[in-house]
């Protein structure tokens, strides 16, 4: 007997591990609110809502351009329905980035990290904005 998935039912581990993800996620941000409790005094709220703002941001790019690769008639229901909970995941991980950028600038009082942050998500969407144009071209 094989113990390989069927091929309509393809395996999906990101999507099986979300638990797993959120539950570190909260235990990270969590760990975070107790470190912002202690050094109240010194942390500066501008530039942490600066990353938050930048992983919203970011978690609304990236969920957008797989929107738009995840679209048309090429692609089977079930593929379809796999990389959307896959956008979900990264979608959340671009967000929870955006709040450590917004910590470690907070904590060094420097826009810097945000700054960092950003340049890297712009290079990221444009590769994959790339990556979908030439699927979609290769479609066509």
């Amino acid at each position: 007997m094989s113990d390989a998935a069927p091929s309509g039912d393809l395996p999906n581990p990101l999507w099986e591990r979300r638990w797993l993800l959120a539950g570190q996620a909260v235990l990270i941000l969590a760990a975070l609110a107790v470190f912002v409790a202690v050094v109240a005094p010194t942390w500066h709220w501008r530039v942490f809502w600066l990353g938050v703002a930048i992983g919203v941001g970011a978690a609304a790019l990236i969920g957008g351009i797989g929107h738009r690769a995840t679209r048309g008639d090429g692609l089977s229901p079930e593929r379809t329905l796999r990389l959307r909970r896959r956008l979900f995941v990264y979608a959340t991980a671009w967000l929870l980035m955006g709040v450590l950028a917004g910590f470690g600038s907070s904590m060094a009082n420097s826009a810097w990290p945000d700054f960092l942050f950003l340049a890297f998500l712009i290079l990221t969407a444009a590769l994959l904005a790339a990556v979908v144009v030439n699927v979609r071209r290769r479609r066509a």
